[in-house]
């Protein structure tokens, strides 16, 4: 499956290398194992891959890898691929040797080609600092000029990541400190009289995941909800599938917005991580009984300024050390904008009865979820259509 070139009969001459690809790169590239496939991503969970940085096409291979190798995630989440290739001709070379329609169209895969493309590249990931950008970076040896080759990117694709990654931490210091100027001086009376009579509208922050099927659409409502009550509220959340957040993008919105309450839906403080101020109410909305709550070193590090709504269990307090004050149970709610809350029609009630009704939740978008549900059917009809087709 290899592709070898040769140079052309006028371009020969004595001592010269007649061959360029006269190795086994497919070989070489299938038993290479992604640094997210053998543990040294930094993180754990399949659906915090981070993003990957290829030079070079030629031959593409590589490219090919890393894209078949990086597929969705259940979730909803899509690794981010920039391809970067100083001559396109060269990279039009490498992509004459094998179809890759399929990766080409994917929106996830970024491509910056020319004398400019790791320029480019620097400038677009330096506007996604409020992600993360650091990741991985794979290539492939550049054609030399004995071959009309232009050679490698310059500034090369590693330094650039390197240089990205110091910007990102100066910003994420810059921050820091604005935000702790913004709160030195907010204590419990501050947050009294703030409370009491607020002279201009509350600020409530609710950080929220893009990556969830249902608590992303709460923290919406949430928002709605604070709003028809002459708050100003705001949800963090991924700007895109390709992303997921970085510190700076909650220390942005400390020192941007500089809320005075936070909400989470189904998550602590401590959950969250470092990235919220100690001198910031955090409110914990017990929505569903994660395992992560029940936990007694959540439930150790909570202080004056945490506080639980919603399913207060009563393990909380007993087995997992959650302070008996600060709480307040609160039965599930549902907003009126999206669910309806009067009678229901006769004509409805008769269109919509039936014996049994099942209402769940999934940690997979519907599209992936009917791929998987038509394999599992098709494995067992042996291989007939899946029924399941009908329902898209």
């Amino acid at each position: 499956g290899n592709v070898i070139v040769q140079r052309a009969a006028a371009g020969r001459g004595a001592g010269s290398e007649e061959f360029r690809h006269l190795v086994d790169y497919i070989g070489q590239v299938n038993a290479l194992h992604l640094p997210h496939e053998t543990g040294t991503d930094g993180r754990s969970a399949p659906g915090n891959i981070k993003p990957y940085v290829v030079e070079g096409a030629d031959p593409p291979w590589l490219l090919r890898h890393v894209m078949r190798g990086t597929p969705d995630q259940a979730d909803g989440y899509r690794v981010r691929v920039s391809l970067v290739q100083r001559d396109e001709l060269e990279l039009l070379d490498g992509l004459s040797m094998v179809d890759l329609r399929a990766e080409l169209s994917q929106a996830r895969l970024h491509v910056y080609a020319g004398e400019d493309a790791t320029r480019r590249l620097e400038r677009d990931l330096l506007a996604r600092t409020d992600t993360i950008i650091a990741g991985h970076f794979l290539g492939v040896p550049a054609r030399g000029k004995e071959w009309g080759g232009e050679g490698r990117c310059q500034p090369p694709p590693e330094e650039v990541l390197q240089r990205v990654g110091i910007a990102q931490q100066a910003e994420s210091i810059r921050l820091e400190a604005a935000v702790r100027v913004e709160y030195s001086a907010r204590d419990p009376a501050w947050y009294a009289r703030r409370f009491a009579a607020p002279e201009v509208p509350l600020r409530v922050l609710i950080p929220t995941c893009r990556y969830s099927t249902y608590i992303r659409h709460a923290a919406a409502d949430l928002a709605d909800a604070f709003a028809s009550i002459n708050c100003i509220a705001r949800t963090l959340i991924e700007p895109d599938n390709e992303s997921h957040l970085s510190s700076a993008a909650y220390l942005r919105a400390f020192a941007e917005f500089s809320p005075d309450l936070v909400v989470l839906i189904n998550y602590t403080r401590t959950n969250i991580g470092a990235v919220i101020p100690a001198a910031v109410p955090v409110v914990t909305w017990v929505q569903d009984s994660m395992p992560h709550l029940f936990d007694a070193r959540t439930g150790g590090a909570m202080g004056a300024f945490d506080f639980v709504v919603g399913h207060t269990h009563g393990e909380f307090c007993e087995q997992f050390g959650y302070p008996a004050t600060n709480r307040l149970k609160l039965s599930v709610t549902a907003s009126t904008s999206k669910f309806h809350n009067g009678r229901v029609e006769a004509s409805l009630l008769e269109r919509f009865a039936c014996d049994v009704g099942f209402i769940t939740h999934h940690s997979e978008t519907p599209e992936r979820m009917h791929e998987r549900l038509c394999a599992e059917v098709s494995g067992v009809s042996g291989g007939r259509v899946c029924q399941a087709c009908d329902l898209r």
